[in-house]
């Protein structure tokens, strides 16, 4: 009834809640059920630390809108914080170096729980990286994330253009596996190497630390790579004596820490700080992540007579493996490195070797230990008398390797 039929304006009836978008919510939200790649995305994150939602797109979201990976992220993470259960993901304020704001995210513990039942046991920080060095952690991890993410399908329904930039499909999967056998990622804050330096003025050695940003493993080829990302903040020749963050500088004490001597194993050979840490044989290398194609000629052009300079100044040493790459082309190395097969001996197969007992084992060890021990006393008694040392024999470092391989 209307006001101008003299009547009485009936009150307000209350609406019913409308369904879906507008309806009010009366519990909290349970909690997101996990998927596999969910499983693997938290792994990712457990194994590289820090990714931002592009990264993290590229790998588990391939060929699918940007915002996708950040859907999942929010939900994961429940940023609206109505939610009972705790979250998986956590969001971290990141800078570029010019200030510009930029976010990156990590796992929290419930996170780290899950990324275990895939992994096993993962390390983790004790504390963040500060927002202002996040760049240089995403920019070190974008290795990893184009490693991983190299031929990844795109996701049904992409066509066109889209569909045929992305690189020829190379596994089955459509989503990156934080478990993938090819490459073994170690960050940053598990790949402290301690070791130590000595000082020829003063005549002592002084504790130091070798700190690279990730270590890059690479089985199938038995190499290990230590990754150094150069941002450009630092110089690349050092301006004073004490200048950890040049790049010459650090390529000084790679060299020192793959050759130095550290102790003395079982067999009397003098072990150096790089097999102290890593007994597996693996082929060092070290590599600079640069940022720009300037950056990369002039970090490569100031090692190599860097590199000739501590050669002769150490005669008798092997030098360190260098390579100064771009993402592209670090990517384009280490996957050759997963790929050859190999060598196939040519020629008819080889007869089977016996098996050796252990005392026919423990034999050649003695006679190996009596053998060094009887060349140390030769040296130490030339260097008494003023003579020249005996060279020890040829290989005898690849000899010393096979006696352990046939002692484990």
């Amino acid at each position: 009834m209307g006001a101008g039929d003299g009547g009485q304006v009936p009150a307000a009836v209350p609406l019913a809640p409308r369904r879906g978008r507008g309806r009010p919510r009366t519990r909290p939200p349970s909690p997101p059920r996990l998927q596999e790649r969910d499983r693997h995305l938290l792994g990712l994150l457990a194994v590289a630390r820090y990714l931002d939602a592009d990264q993290i797109g590229r790998l588990c979201f391939p060929g699918r809108h940007r915002t996708r990976a950040g859907v999942r992220l929010w939900q994961l993470a429940d940023e609206s914080g109505g939610a009972s259960w705790p979250p998986f993901v956590r969001s971290i304020e990141a800078r570029f170096p010019d200030g510009t704001p930029r976010q990156a995210w990590a796992l929290t513990d419930t996170g780290y729980r899950v990324a275990e039942d895939l992994l096993g046991l993962v390390k983790r920080p004790n504390r963040d990286t500060a927002p202002q060095f996040m760049a240089h952690a995403l920019a070190t991890t974008e290795l990893l994330v184009q490693l991983l993410a190299a031929g990844l399908r795109s996701e049904p329904g992409l066509r066109g253009e889209a569909s045929r930039s992305l690189p020829p499909m190379a596994r089955v999967s459509d989503f990156a596996h934080a478990d993938d056998p090819r490459y073994r990622w170690i960050a940053s804050d598990s790949a402290q190497r301690p070791w130590s330096e000595y000082d020829q003025a003063k005549n002592v050695r002084h504790s130091r630390e070798l700190r690279p940003d990730a270590i890059l493993e690479v089985p199938a080829a038995r190499v290990r790579l230590f990754v150094e990302c150069e941002m450009g903040t630092q110089t690349v020749s050092p301006l004073v004596a004490d200048a950890p963050g040049s790049t010459l500088n650090k390529l000084t004490r790679y060299a020192s820490f793959l050759n130095e001597g550290a102790d003395v194993d079982p067999l009397g050979v003098n072990r150096t700080f790089y097999d102290q840490s890593f007994a597996d044989g693996f082929l060092p290398e070290l590599l600079f992540l640069v940022q720009s194609a300037a950056r990369e000629r002039t970090v490569a052009s100031a090692v190599e007579p860097a590199l000739a300079t501590w050669q002769q100044a150490n005669p008798g040493r092997r030098p360190p493996v260098v390579r100064v790459a771009q993402v592209a082309g670090a990517v384009q190395h280490v996957q050759s490195l997963a790929s050859a097969a190999p060598p196939r001996p040519s020629g008819p197969e080889p007869e089977a070797l016996p098996r050796l007992s252990r005392n026919e084992i423990q034999l050649l060890v003695d006679f190996y230990g009596a053998t060094q021990s009887a060349f140390k006393t030769l040296r130490d008694t030339a260097r008494a008398q003023g003579a020249t040392p005996p060279e020890y024999p040829a290989r005898i470092a690849e000899v010393h390797k096979l006696l352990e391989r046939l002692r484990r």
